[in-house]
């Protein structure tokens, strides 16, 4: 029994394989007959691939919706676009469900429908896809990938036929070096950017560099491919035509030219397929699919009825014919009325679009416009003017307005338009980015420029509005669009002939930053309300002699850098100033060494002062008087020490400022300065990681020391004093002390360990090598590493300092979001402030260095004082940055 059901369940198996290698055969020859040109044998076996992957797949799969497309692209090969137009739909419609709106094969199968309808020659249909194309193609992929510049070079052919040679040309110029890029330019797909820039030469008017050009383009599509290929053909086609300025490369079958010269005609199939119907188009407009029967029957009834040809004798032979004598007839003339003329066939929106279309392209824009505004009104009464339908007529409108020099009324359909899109796909797109763009110009060209400058800025605080007021899990997700919003809004301002402001750039810098981190750790806003109040409440909280500054960091798009500014805020001006200073690279060259390196900025003197030349210099003579700096810093500024930074007279900026650390300017706003009265003190140090070594954390005997030293310290002054060493300094001995247990300072003497994922960054305890190593991570485990979202849950308002004395560790050393990540877990506990150092300083001195704080702070000096007084002692002991700057006080 066995035996049989072994030998049923292989047969049924065998049976399978061999159906899914039967379509995958038929599909491969789909392929190859479409790229050897013979599309009457791949639309005849494509059809079979159909079927087949029907039957074994389902509708609801990738690879039936594979043979859809090619299906579709065979009917279009042959010309037969009405059948191709429903299949792509159908395609898309399966792509959505099956693989997502995000992924590359469905903006590919875009691709083909955008295509398809430049073919048909509905041009506002196909740019819009285009452009969707391209966004997801660029979202799934990259920009730079040879797909995306397959697509952006068609969307040029585009371009050139609707006369917009300037952006054709830079299209197809982009084009062309991604392509070489990707594949290089011994490859078909150069010689298909080529042909392309070669067909815009001619209609520029350029013959002899179009033949030069496609003459390129025809040898390397006959070395790469054949001369057999149809796109050698096409080219020489093209080539030998060239001065034929009324050559079309790709013809319609006669089937499709009524339709597609808008000329209705009776439905010989009665009930087309609703499978390959687009979902949203109305049911009279669903394409009618012929077999190719009826469609050369139908062919040959209207050659008939026109009396090109005859019926067949054949058909003839059953007519009886009764032949009779002529017989003499008296002609009688009767007066007759004339017949009245036809009705005038009443013009519908269609006609008027497909009217606007022509004139358009013949340049004709006053006539364009007045069919066009015709076109409009009728639209709006039968549909609305939220419907899709208005919108491409009110596209198409606006471009002829602006073609024709008419921008004051182009701008109130830019405006509808926009809102349309914006609400039905919203800003995250391509299209909506283009009108918008097209919009701003409008508005700086007619000497508009308060109203872009209004209009943006509306549009950045709608944004942020939303983003606000959005759950934690959905501002995560909008993070990365918003901080491109806010970044595009700058950097686009100066172009439009405005500029943005400090003032502003702080208010979305104080409501905004550390935001990526609070949603990462589930941490609630510590800011509610307008923007605007932000500035009012930093402003408030300052005192004459004080100043913030809060670092912020753009990316430049052309060159993929991120650029740095300072946001400065004093209580006596009105304005927040914006300085710009360095960016990204020439900060990197400057701190990318060790400490302990000759070459690093903390100990030599020259690097310190460059450094110090481009952050420090250029805000300078914005802090006249000033003694105390709030700083906030971001990015790869996370790094620098401040404080250990030489200016010209070889003085270090310690020596003028005592400078507090935020990790977020919210931090400053919210402090209320309260002196807890918890003498106690927590000690975790001597840590028992488990096996060391391959990436591991070995034992750290001088922690053990720290330990012990300090803890004598604390007795002596009368505080509590509890210390965890070895096994017992454990996660579940640190998550015990949250709440009424919670010390006044925690002293943590073991490393923090930053992993790539920001929120599982965390502090290293007992049995911590066996978590280290691992690439899984959990949350609420107790695995020897103290994530930094367990640290947001915990409770240590009754705790005003936290001190981490060791270095760090992990893959991603000291990275700026490892670092935030512990730092607003911490505050999100309740701890009033952080003391840590940004590298490993040694035994010797970080012992003395806490030492004097721990005698500072129990003698009675805020927590403040007590650092300053050590650090300045520290530093008359050791005159290198090294010994000292490193250590920072984190409020």
């Amino acid at each position: 029994m066995l035996k049989k059901t072994l030998f049923t369940v292989l047969t049924l198996f065998i049976f399978l394989s061999s159906q899914a290698q039967k379509w995958e055969d038929l599909n491969n020859q789909v392929l190859v007959h479409l790229g050897n040109g013979e599309y009457q044998k791949a639309l005849s076996i494509a059809k079979q691939a159909k079927i087949t992957a029907m039957e074994e797949f389902g509708e609801n799969n990738a690879d039936y919706s594979a043979s859809l497309h090619n299906l579709a692209s065979a009917h279009k090969k042959t010309g037969e676009y009405t059948p191709a137009e429903a299949l792509y739909w159908e395609a898309l419609k399966i792509d959505k469900q099956v693989l997502g709106a995000k992924h590359q094969n469905y903006a590919l199968s875009l691709f083909g429908l955008a295509n398809l309808y430049k073919l048909k020659k509905e041009f506002p249909k196909a740019e819009s896809i285009y452009l969707d194309a391209l966004g997801i193609m660029e979202r799934a992929v990259s920009n730079q990938h040879p797909d995306y510049a397959l697509i952006l070079s068609d969307y040029a052919d585009l371009q050139t036929e609707l006369k917009q040679f300037d952006k054709a040309k830079k299209n197809l110029k982009k084009a062309k070096e991604i392509t070489r890029y990707s594949v290089g330019e011994k490859h078909p797909d150069y010689a298909g950017v080529l042909f392309n820039i070669g067909k815009l030469k001619k209609e520029k008017g350029d013959i002899t560099g179009a033949e030069e050009t496609l003459t390129k383009a025809l040898a390397l599509f006959k070395s790469t491919l054949s001369e057999k290929h149809p796109d050698y053909k096409d080219c020489k086609r093209y080539l030998d035509n060239l001065y034929n300025p009324q050559y079309q490369l790709y013809k319609p079958a006669a089937s499709e030219v009524a339709i597609i010269q808008g000329i209705e005609r009776p439905a010989l199939n009665s009930s087309p397929s609703a499978s390959g119907t687009n979902p949203n188009m109305k049911i009279s407009q669903v394409p009618t699919v012929q077999t190719k029967e009826e469609m050369a029957a139908a062919m040959e009834e209207e050659k008939i009825a026109k009396g090109e040809i005859t019926k067949p004798i054949e058909e003839m032979v059953d007519v009886a014919v009764e032949v009779k004598p002529i017989e003499k007839e008296e002609l009688v003339i009767e007066e007759t009325s004339p017949p009245p003329p036809p009705a005038p066939k009443v013009k519908t929106w269609s006609d008027y679009s497909i009217m606007m279309d022509k004139h358009t392209q013949a340049g004709d824009y006053e006539k364009a416009i007045d069919v066009g505004q015709k076109a409009l009104l009728l639209v709006k009464d039968e549909f609305g003017d939220e419907h899709e339908n208005y919108t491409w007529i009110s596209l198409k409108l606006a471009d002829c307005y602006e073609n024709a020099g008419m921008l004051n009324q182009a701008i109130p359909l830019y405006e509808h338009d926009l809102a349309y899109i914006e609400k039905t796909l919203g800003k995250d797109n391509r299209t909506y980015k283009k009108r918008r763009d097209e919009l701003l110009a409008a508005y700086k060209d007619t000497g508009q420029k308060g109203k872009a400058q209004a209009f943006y800025k509306s549009s950045v605080y709608n944004s942020f509005e939303k983003f606000t007021t959005s759950s934690l899990l959905d501002q995560s997700r909008m993070m990365g669009k918003m901080e491109k919003e806010i970044e595009d809004y700058y950097s686009n301002s100066m172009k439009l002939g405005f500029v943005v402001g400090g003032t502003e750039m702080q208010n979305f810098n104080l409501a905004f930053k550390g935001r990526s981190t609070d949603a990462a750790l589930a941490i609630p806003s510590s800011m509610k309300g307008e923007i605007e109040k932000y500035q009012n409440q930093l402003r408030d909280k300052l005192k004459p002699n004080e100043a913030t500054i809060d670092f912020l960091r753009m990316r430049d798009e052309k060159t993929k850098v991120g650029n740095y500014y300072a946001l400065i805020t004093r209580k006596s001006k009105t304005q927040t100033v914006l300085v710009p200073l360095l960016n990204e690279q020439k900060i990197n060259v400057l701190i990318n060494a060790l400490p302990t390196s000759s070459d690093s900025y903390i100990q030599s003197a020259d690097r310190s002062h460059q450094l110090y030349q481009l952050i420090w210099e250029p805000m300078e003579a914005h802090l006249k008087g000033v003694n105390f700096i709030h700083v906030s810093t971001v990015g790869v500024l996370n790094k620098v020490a401040f404080s250990g930074l030489m200016d010209k007279q070889k003085n270090y900026l310690a020596d003028k400022y005592e400078i507090y650390y935020y990790s977020s300017l919210r931090d400053f706003i919210n402090d209320k300065s309260v002196n807890l009265k918890n003498e106690s003190v927590t000690f975790f140090g001597g840590v028992n990681y488990g096996g060391g070594a391959n990436g591991k954390l070995d034992y750290m005997p001088a922690t053990k020391d720290e330990v012990n030293t300090f803890k004598v310290v604390c007795a002596a002054k009368g505080w509590r004093v509890n210390t965890k060493v070895g096994s017992d300094a454990s996660e579940q001995n640190i998550k015990a002390l949250s709440g009424e247990n919670a010390p006044g300072i925690l002293h943590l003497a073991t490393p923090v360990f930053y992993q790539h994922l920001e929120e599982f960054s965390g502090i290293a305890l007992s049995n911590a090598n066996d978590k280290i190593v691992s690439t899984q991570f959990e949350e609420d485990a107790d695995d020897g590493l103290l994530n930094a979202k367990e640290i947001a849950k915990l409770d240590f308002s009754k705790t005003s300092l936290v001190l981490l004395s060791a270095t760090e560790t992990g893959a991603d050393k000291n990275s700026a979001k490892g670092i935030l990540s512990i730092q607003r877990a911490l505050k999100n506990t309740g701890v009033n402030t952080i003391l840590f150092s940004q590298w490993k300083v040694p035994d010797k001195q970080t012992q003395e260095m806490m030492a004097l704080f721990y005698i500072n702070r129990l003698s009675g000096m805020d927590v403040h004082r007590a650092f300053y007084s050590a650090q300045k002692a520290i530093r008359k002991l050791y005159a290198s940055p090294y010994y000292w700057a490193g250590f920072v006080l984190i409020e």
